[in-house]
């Protein structure tokens, strides 16, 4: 019980208590119209800003100019070796050349059907676990891009040729432009996501299967760790998004010490490429 002291004289007529009261169902109505615009909102499906903008490579010479990005795709050349564990690989069998994927040198160079329908598919996920992880998009990069080199034709050995190899460098001006661009989520209030991993696959329209890739050659592994490896640290690469200017850029995980990391970027010459190594599956 709380105590109250008022102080009068004769005069007054009246005394003034000033204790606020609230009734208990006071501000009931307001919160009954507040549920009933939640339910209409929700039944009437508000829309949500889906719309995308276009993030380019973000520069990374010294007088930033240069704004091209590299993909190295090596693939394996097993040479007769079929089992790893008794006959570990060598760094040398991976190489960026077609002929390492099973394609003839005319089939490259004639762009025959099932070269042409070749192509490498980057998809990108909110992280790097397979259990939960959700895939956001995904970048397809056609094999008619990349650079070249010599190629024999068995037809007319004598003929100097040039054919498409697996190393494209991408940018906004040029032939190779396919890629380089990411196309996302211009508003972040639907979705935030200013960290993303990437992986790659290759289809084979030749041998028509997909092919994974990883970030290091088997080489590197030692004994059963040839195949039993970290796939989240080695399956992927890891793209920050750059909101502020509308740029991406791409990052590998460096082991630092015995339990630490270290983000090293990549991509930005070719002399730093994303290398992609074709991961060979246990027989």
């Amino acid at each position: 019980m709380s105590n109250y002291r008022f102080s009068f004289n004769a005069d007054d007529k009246s005394i003034n208590i000033p204790i606020q009261i609230n009734f208990d169902m006071e501000g009931r109505d307001d919160a009954i119209d507040i549920l009933q615009n939640q339910i209409k909102e929700e039944v009437l499906n508000p829309i949500s800003d889906f719309e995308l903008t276009r993030f380019s490579h973000a520069t990374w010479d010294v007088d930033t100019t240069k704004t091209e990005i590299n993909y190295k795709f090596n693939f394996y050349n097993s040479q007769g070796q079929t089992d790893f564990l008794n006959n570990p690989p060598n760094i040398n069998q991976w190489l960026d050349d077609y002929q390492n994927a099973g394609f003839l040198d005319e089939e490259i160079y004639y762009f025959a059907n099932s070269f042409k329908k070749s192509f490498f598919k980057l998809d990108f996920y909110d992280r790097n676990t397979t259990e939960n992880q959700k895939i956001l998009f995904s970048v397809v990069l056609p094999t008619q891009q990349g650079l070249k080199e010599p190629g024999i034709l068995f037809a007319n050995p004598n003929l100097q040729v040039l054919v498409k190899k697996p190393l494209m460098v991408l940018d906004s001006i040029g032939a190779d432009k396919e890629g380089f661009f990411l196309y996302w989520l211009k508003n972040q209030t639907y979705l935030s996501q200013t960290e993303m991993y990437m992986s790659c696959k290759f289809y084979n329209a030749k041998k028509g299967q997909f092919v994974r890739m990883m970030n290091t050659p088997q080489s590197n592994f030692v004994g059963p760790n040839v195949y039993d490896f970290n796939k989240s640290q080695y399956f992927y690469y890891k793209v920050f998004i750059d909101y502020t200017n509308y740029e991406y850029s791409v990052y590998r995980e460096v082991p630092s010490g015995q339990s630490n990391f270290i983000y090293v970027r990549v991509g930005e010459g070719q002399t730093t490429p994303i290398n992609w190594y074709e991961y060979v599956n246990p027989l």
